[in-house]
């Protein structure tokens, strides 16, 4: 009796082992299809179906799941399938526990994507960690870089103050580190747009001004023109049309 026993359960371990192996070989060939569309003969649907195919047959633990995320996620953004990119950008954010230099780029991307996808708050509390990750490593850089990117998020969702706020800070970093100094006048000039969008329209024109006088409109006459026309806007909602007039001549 305890032969036979034994000799089932050989079997039944063996027919599983078979099973799993048989598995095994399916998800191994779903993935070399999967990672063949990189070719130029692809185009991004075909690439996505596949991708799908494969990721649809295994979990959080294989090894290939975050690659799986990832390229699904960048697939879809750059199909501006904002809404599917986060998803998958946002799987893969869960594979780790801490950013890094590594993982930063495609946080910068998930970012954007629900950003575009009108999920602001989720944005901005990515941007948010990856600026801190920065300032905590020293790359100012990179700080100010997602300050601005952090600012633009905010003026799409129409929250001045809080994008105030960041290009507050870039201008701090810029003055104390005197890092990317060329690019003060248009850091005031952003400064000068959220305080006129918050109807701080005398500190408007002060940072317009003083864009004016760190610009070469020689060298860089769009932003010359911008800035002047943003302080004619600003003259003009103070009531001082003299000004204003004299701006636009």
């Amino acid at each position: 009796m305890m032969v036979l026993i034994t000799l089932a359960s050989i079997i039944f371990i063996t027919s599983m082992h078979g099973q799993e192996t048989h598995q095994d070989a399916y998800i191994e060939k779903l993935y070399v299809e999967a990672a063949k569309t990189s070719g130029a003969e692809f185009n991004n649907i075909d690439r996505i179906s596949k991708w799908l195919r494969f990721y649809g047959e295994i979990d959080h633990l294989h090894p290939y799941y975050k690659e799986a995320t990832t390229t699904l996620g960048l697939l879809f953004y750059d199909e501006q399938i904002y809404e599917e990119s986060a998803i998958y950008l946002d799987l893969y954010s869960k594979t780790f526990q801490k950013l890094n230099r590594d993982n930063i780029p495609l946080m910068t991307k998930l970012a954007d994507a629900w950003s575009k996808s009108g999920q602001y708050i989720k944005a901005s509390e990515i941007t948010r960690a990856i600026i801190e990750n920065y300032k905590s490593t020293g790359n100012w850089t990179g700080f100010i870089n997602q300050n601005h990117i952090l600012s633009s998020i905010y003026i799409t969702h129409h929250q001045y103050r809080k994008a105030l706020a960041c290009n507050m800070e870039i201008l701090e970093i810029m003055l104390q580190k005197r890092i990317d100094i060329h690019d003060l006048a248009t850091v005031y000039n952003n400064i000068g747009y959220n305080q006129t969008q918050l109807n701080e329209f005398n500190n408007a024109i002060n940072s317009y001004q003083k864009a004016l006088h760190l610009i070469d409109k020689s060298n860089l006459p769009d932003l010359h023109c911008t800035i002047l026309i943003n302080l004619a806007n600003a003259y003009h909602n103070t009531n001082d049309p003299e000004a204003e007039i004299k701006l636009l001549e």
